[in-house]
């Protein structure tokens, strides 16, 4: 069965300038960690595979943070080592905490600068436990600071390649997303009055909640890159926020008239409810004449359309449509 799928496996173009762009980046950072004699090279490379990323506004935002989480966690090793080194039980509460307190802050940040204190936190305990596992050998000063250089060394290999090799940009992705989540969106609206695209809109509104994730998890990026949609973090964001009462507007929508179709609502109005449903689209479809003074004023036949519908409805009916 693994050798079928292994058989199977068909690498994209992107995928294989991917990879031969970290196995360069990789390459070239082992050579620079041998060439200076540090003492683990293997980190240089690790820290390539860690951040290796197909965009290279991810790996620029990796490659900054993880530099100054790195140094920001080798000034506390330098800190607290030489006073708690005799005192075992208080330099492992001590430790701990920090570990942990850097880990909760990691945690509470959504943004890239969480990496920073991630790195922050787990960096002080690898130098530690190295200067404590080598202490005959080497004092704690040399082994941060080869830390501190085998991670830069890392990163500045990945910023270079991933810069000057075939450079892919977050931007032309998240357009892409966002193309796709408006049209999912439209075609969810559309097919609310169908009985039979349930199942499809129930599709559709699950890819939609994942593409706004995964658009919102690239748009911190795009301030690390120098693309089309450079700096267009915030308005991306905000989009985003009104996307997300679109899609609860639209859950709202789907409940209200699965309720009316219990009243056989749906069938006696067809006509109606799809008049003013492609009214609707129509109105969307307008985006050059949209303007900041009438994007906030409906068309009267959206009133009107509703008012043909409300009186036409009965009593429990209206109450439903309210």
């Amino acid at each position: 069965m693994l050798l079928k799928q292994i058989l199977a496996f068909r690498p994209s173009k992107l995928d294989l300038i991917f990879a031969i762009k970290t196995f360069i980046a990789g390459m070239l950072a082992l050579f620079v960690s041998f060439e200076l004699d540090l003492i683990n090279p293997m980190w240089s490379i690790g820290t390539v595979l860690i951040i290796a990323n197909p965009y290279s506004g991810m790996v620029s935002s990796k490659c900054v943070y993880r530099l100054l989480g790195t140094v920001g966690g080798a000034i506390i090793a330098l800190t607290i080592t030489p006073h708690l080194i005799n005192t075992p039980w208080i330099f492992t509460v001590v430790l701990s905490l920090w570990v942990g307190f850097a880990l909760y802050v990691s945690l509470l940040d959504r943004t890239p600068r969480s990496y920073a204190f991630m790195l922050a936190g787990y960096s002080t305990a690898m130098i530690v436990y190295n200067a404590i596992t080598y202490i005959d050998q080497y004092n704690i000063f040399d082994i941060a600071l080869a830390r501190v250089l085998e991670i830069s060394i890392g990163v500045i290999s990945s910023a270079v390649v991933s810069a000057t090799i075939l450079p892919m940009h977050i931007g032309s992705a998240i357009k892409q997303r966002v193309t796709k989540t408006l049209k999912d969106t439209e075609n969810l609206f559309a097919n609310l009055l169908n009985a039979d695209q349930q199942q499809n809109n129930t599709q559709l509104l699950a890819a939609i909640t994942r593409d706004t994730t995964d658009i919102h998890a690239l748009a911190v990026h795009l301030s690390y890159e120098k693309g089309e949609l450079h700096g267009m973090t915030k308005p991306l964001q905000e989009m985003l926020h009104q996307m997300s009462m679109v899609v609860a507007n639209l859950v709202a929508l789907s409940e209200r008239i699965k309720q009316l179709q219990e009243l056989n609502f749906i069938e006696s109005h067809s006509d109606k409810l799809k008049q003013l449903s492609g009214h609707v689209i129509h109105f969307l479809e307008q985006k050059d004449q949209m303007t900041d003074e009438n994007i906030l004023q409906l068309p009267d036949e959206f009133e009107n359309d509703f008012l043909n519908l409300n009186d036409s409805a009965s009593e429990h009916q209206q109450v439903l449509l309210a």
